[in-house]
């Protein structure tokens, strides 16, 4: 019984680590709902409304019988999942100039030396999309600072300020999953 009830513990506690695609988006997401002005939350909206139409982010906002307020928060929660929607291979829009593999995570790689940790920084992060040149310049924390002047600069069309907006979304959960903010070096796993 014992041992039934240690695999029922174990198998639970997995699937939760599974659980951040969706539900940690959306979570996020909804918090930040939450802490929006009508006002803001309008806005948001309305730019999410003006994304390109081959983005896919339109498709977000559900056609059915619930209030217009029940379905945009719905987008806007979703919304937070779309730059992981659009990598996958089955989603119906799949637009590659969206993709962006390297702005999903920032590694800090570390390892543990005599039971401290010390950052290891002759090390970068492989990504087969990125040139040598640019292959430590876009990540998480850099591209949410770039995605925050393109929102905030009126001059930028609604499109591309709708297309921020929604990689800000996904980052936001993004850098909040610790495994997307770090990499442990051990002689077994040299990164």
């Amino acid at each position: 019984m014992k041992k039934i009830f240690g695999l029922f513990f174990v198998l639970i506690f997995c699937t939760s680590v599974f659980a951040w695609d969706d539900a940690g988006h959306k979570i996020s997401a909804e918090i930040a709902w939450r802490n929006m002005t009508p006002a803001a939350r309008e806005k948001a909206i309305a730019l999410l409304l003006a994304a390109p139409e081959n983005s896919g982010i339109l498709n977000l906002l559900a056609s059915d019988s619930r209030s217009l307020m029940t379905r945009q928060e719905q987008m806007f929660d979703t919304t937070a999942t779309w730059a992981d929607l659009i990598r996958d291979k089955n989603f119906p829009v799949r637009n590659k100039e969206f993709h962006h593999g390297s702005w999903h995570y920032m590694d800090t790689f570390w390892r543990d030396v005599n039971g401290r940790v010390e950052i290891v920084t002759d090390l970068k992060p492989t990504d087969s999309n990125l040139t040598d040149s640019n292959l430590n310049e876009q990540n998480a924390v850099e591209r949410l600072f770039a995605l925050e002047k393109t929102l905030r600069d009126p001059m930028q069309p609604n499109a591309e300020r709708a297309v921020a907006l929604a990689w800000i979304l996904h980052l936001a959960g993004d850098i909040h999953q610790p495994l997307h903010c770090s990499g442990r070096v051990t002689t077994l796993e040299p990164a």
